[in-house]
């Protein structure tokens, strides 16, 4: 018999990780555009808290590029692992005498 609650749990996790991947969307969305929008501001100095974001917006970008370059990688690499193994099913399977079903009377 089925658990309903397990299958609430399911549901929620699921709709947590779609809100956290929105929520991480919009701040990268953000923060490219603060960093276009005040590219060109008034610079009042070397203590400049506009130059402070964008620095930080900037690292964050860059972070967030690598991870993403990561991710796409990763993906790739599954991708190709996937369509290997679909295409034949043998590929992770081992060569061994019992698999041949070699008699061994020795």
């Amino acid at each position: 018999m089925l658990n309903n609650n397990n299958c609430g749990n399911h549901l929620f996790g699921r709709y947590t990780s779609a809100l956290v991947c929105v929520l991480i969307t919009g701040v990268m969305f953000f923060a490219a555009f603060y960093v276009t929008s005040e590219a060109w501001h008034d610079c009042s100095g070397e203590d400049c808290p506009i130059c402070a974001h964008i620095e930080n917006y900037q690292s964050l970008l860059r972070t967030a590029g690598d991870g993403i370059a990561f991710a796409a990688a990763a993906a790739l690499v599954c991708a190709i692992v996937s369509l290997t193994i679909l295409h034949d099913p043998k590929v992770l399977s081992f060569s061994t005498p019992i698999l041949w079903k070699t008699r061994m009377n020795d």
